[in-house]
């Protein structure tokens, strides 16, 4: 909370009153955390206790962004001057719109202090995978791509994308996503022995919760539960190539030049001569794209890595599509990505090579795999459909402890 010249302001604890209504009356016996009754009813959380510290000289535009960025921070995001600031402030709107980011935030900085290191909001945003995958592609399409602002953000809807800005493009890969894929592999993986399946399918509740945005992103406030090191390590190596897809499908975007492309729509033939499925033009942009960001790929081996684990991403998404539609129908005829399932056999028929030349084999496990598990989803959502619908935490079974109760124990 602030002091001095802005005292008259409202409170940083999320109250919405001024300093002198709110926590500014005790300020001498009140301490982070405490769990304050308000005049008039309800209870005000007091999450932060700070001094200006510099910060007051960008008045009350930049008082939320203060808690969680530097006071250089926060002076570019107030002014704008390239696609580094840009991204920065997209970075700290996200996070100060969620609460449970916002919390998740402050208790970062909180740490970081205590270990006396200096505070910087975009040094918790690693760019190591956009680097990864820049370094494996062919030096051609890297030229083309390595003026490209990329990064990692906390958003609404956990997806990919590209976008035009007045400072040039943008590729974003939101970080809820990730999250969802970490618990979906938790879920998909064979780890050669036997994970309790009431841990399996939380996990899978997890993460559709998340792409729902019913799941609350407080992760490392609120852990899901305790996962051993040997699963932990086996999910983090396939999420890596998973995420890596991502990251070339959207450089694809960029390097086919799809911004902009207002094209309506063209047909293709699929499997049967007889049969046709009509696809819109930005729904064919992403059949390209997801065939580009493997063509990229310059060696065998990381090529096959990023394939396989493309495939095991649209076997999670499929899985997503499906308990969507059951708990809330689309009534949209017009859709900009094909069916997960649609994308997933077209890769395999593209890349031949790199299914082994088992093409059928492998469209049939996935598939096999997709829908073994609807049959358990679907029963699942309809006795348990405010499971799906309510804001919350679950949890991995036994695998946590204790269920912890927010503003209580976190």
């Amino acid at each position: 909370m602030g002091s001095g010249s802005i005292r008259n302001t409202s409170c940083s604890c999320g109250s919405g009153k001024k300093y002198k209504h709110c926590c500014g009356k005790n300020k001498n016996s009140i301490k982070e955390g405490d769990i304050l009754p308000l005049e008039g009813g309800g209870f005000l959380h007091l999450l932060k206790i700070r001094s200006n510290d510099g910060y007051d000289q960008y008045g009350e535009n930049g008082f939320w962004y203060s808690n969680i960025a530097s006071v250089e921070e926060v002076g570019r995001i107030i002014k704008l001057q390239n696609i580094d600031d840009y991204l920065l402030k997209m970075r700290a709107d996200s996070i100060i719109e969620n609460m449970r980011l916002y919390r998740t935030f402050l208790k970062r900085r909180k740490n970081s202090e205590l270990l006396k290191k200096t505070w910087s909001l975009e040094s918790h945003f690693s760019s190591d995978l956009f680097k990864h995958y820049l370094s494996l592609i062919e030096e051609s399409y890297s030229k083309d791509l390595i003026g490209i602002k990329a990064g990692f953000i906390y958003c609404n809807e956990p997806n990919g994308m590209l976008l035009k800005t007045d400072f040039g493009n943008l590729v974003l890969i939101s970080e809820s996503f990730r999250q969802c894929l970490f618990f979906m592999n938790l879920y998909m993986l064979d780890f050669e022995d036997d994970i309790p399946f009431d841990i399996r399918f939380s996990a899978l509740k997890i993460a559709i919760r998340i792409m729902l945005t019913k799941e609350a992103l407080d992760f490392e406030l609120d852990s899901r539960g305790t996962i051993p090191e040997r699963v932990l390590q086996k999910i983090r190596i396939n999420l890596r190539y998973q995420i890596l897809f991502i990251i070339g499908h959207e450089y694809a975007h960029q390097i086919l030049q799809h911004l902009g492309d207002n094209t309506i729509n063209t047909a293709i033939n699929l499997n049967d001569k007889n049969k046709y499925i009509v696809y819109n033009h930005s729904q064919e942009n992403e059949f390209d794209a997801d065939i580009q960001s493997i063509k990229m790929i310059k060696k065998d081996v990381p090529r096959r890595l990023v394939f396989h684990n493309s495939l095991a991403f649209f076997t999670a998404l499929s899985l997503y599509e499906h308990a969507s539609e059951q708990i809330s129908p689309s009534i949209s005829y017009y859709l900009t990505h094909p069916k997960a399932i649609e994308r997933l056999e077209r890769l395999i028929e593209y890349y031949p090579e790199l299914s082994d030349n088992n093409v059928v084999e492998l469209k049939n496990y996935h598939k096999n795999f997709i829908s073994d598990t609807i049959k358990i989803l679907q029963e699942d959502v309809a006795v348990n459909f405010e499971s799906y619908e309510t804001y919350g935490s679950i949890y991995l079974g036994k695998w946590k402890e204790k269920a912890l109760i927010d503003r209580i124990d976190y």
